[in-house]
């Protein structure tokens, strides 16, 4: 089980192509941190892979992306802050829950 977190940039001159982006990237169920940071729980490897190729096919039209696919354990162990105030990060679904 693990987390695919995606940054990206596009330039400021092809605004379609950020927007069919991140089109595509809620379509698959990214949830968003930041305008241009993004993550989802994957239930396995195969579909963090699988996730992974769909940003890698939606960036060939341009712009620059970077994925991480990051263990449970690694991410859990991460911090997020807001106005430096401490917020919690997301956790895995209920096993029932899992689409």
């Amino acid at each position: 089980m693990m987390w695919i977190v995606v940054s990206y940039d596009f330039p400021s001159d092809r605004p379609a192509l950020y927007r069919r982006f991140r089109k595509t990237l809620l379509k698959c169920g990214f949830s968003f941190a930041q305008k241009s940071l993004c993550w989802r729980w994957a239930h396995s490897h195969e579909k963090a892979e699988s996730l992974r190729r769909t940003v890698e096919k939606e960036l060939r039209a341009g712009g620059c992306a970077l994925c991480w696919l990051l263990p449970d354990r690694v991410f859990a162990a991460a911090a997020c802050w807001n106005k430096a105030s401490p917020v919690e990060m997301p956790s895995p679904p209920e096993p029932w829950l899992i689409v």
